[in-house]
């Protein structure tokens, strides 16, 4: 078993409150550990900060899934993503 702290914080904003951190991104199909479940087929709407900018994007949610009290990984996949936001998402991944 590891001693993993599990957390939410991370560079993304949610537009209705929380934050979220990226645990997997690959294309447009993102998988966000956040302090906020989503229902599949809401639009999730924030903004991931990066040194650079800030990006908004919107994910069309798959399924949320608890982790711990407070804690969802939201899965879902990037709507209208650019080639730069699908590279700050893959750059902002937590690796454990």
């Amino acid at each position: 078993m590891t001693d993993e702290i599990v957390t939410a914080e991370g560079p993304i904003a949610w537009e209705g409150g929380g934050t979220a951190q990226v645990r997997d991104a690959r294309d447009i199909d993102v998988v966000l550990r956040s302090s906020v479940p989503y229902p599949p087929g809401k639009p999730a709407q924030g903004s991931l900060r990066t040194a650079d900018a800030l990006l908004h994007f919107t994910v069309k949610v798959s399924r949320s899934q608890r982790v711990v009290e407070g804690v969802w990984d939201v899965r879902g996949r990037l709507i209208s993503a650019t080639n730069p936001l699908r590279a700050a998402f893959a750059a902002s991944v937590v690796r454990t």
